[in-house]
């Protein structure tokens, strides 16, 4: 049966524009060694729509923050300087070390991504009632999803994402996981044979 509680649901990936607790770990901003560093995060989707957002990471000995600072243009052409702070908050690890959170603006709770609302205020998943396009998937088309599954499509994209298929004469994990996709992708008269019996 389909799922109409989720049927209704903005989806995550409907929200282009978003802050990544793992974006700014890649990017040494939640180093130990780092208490203040700026940077510009841009999106763009056409030749008209281009967006620039400052995002400053400012850890000192008393509050841990993201301050975020832009423009926003309304359809009137009214422009809006908006420049806010994000509370970044820590959970310590199991072996060692900690884990960076945000505190969401509008409710409070621990988030890792923070999406941009059409208040132009970042806010969490739960904040937002977003749901994931798995969710939305009845059972039916899960287990269609799994006869066919991994697509091409995915096993190209984890093909480009490997640099090092080999260390010390050992496939790593990602190789590993891409032998392991590559056999199980169906072959061209098996997924002619699936499709003529769905078809019947």
């Amino acid at each position: 049966m389909w799922r109409y509680a989720w049927f209704w649901k903005d989806k995550v990936e409907d929200y282009s524009k978003t802050i990544d607790i793992k974006f700014l770990k890649k990017y040494w901003y939640l180093d130990e060694w780092v208490e203040y560093k700026s940077w510009w995060l841009y999106w763009k989707r056409n030749w008209e729509d281009n967006w620039n957002i400052g995002v400053v990471v400012n850890k000192n000995e008393t509050s841990w923050f993201v301050r975020v600072h832009f423009t926003q243009t309304n359809n009137y052409w009214e422009k809006n300087d908006l420049d806010y702070n994000i509370t970044l908050v820590t959970t310590p690890c199991n072996y060692w070390g900690v884990r960076w959170w945000f505190l969401c603006p509008c409710r409070w709770n621990r988030c890792s991504i923070l999406y941009l609302q059409s208040n132009w205020i970042f806010a969490s998943r739960k904040t937002l009632d977003l749901c994931y396009d798995s969710q939305m998937k009845s059972g039916f088309t899960r287990s269609l999803e799994k006869l066919f599954w991994p697509r091409y499509e995915d096993v190209e994209e984890l093909r480009k994402s490997i640099k090092y298929p080999y260390r010390n004469w050992k496939p790593t994990r990602k190789q590993r996981k891409l032998e392991k996709m590559i056999s199980k992708v169906p072959s061209l008269e098996d997924e002619l044979k699936l499709e003529e019996m769905y078809l019947r």
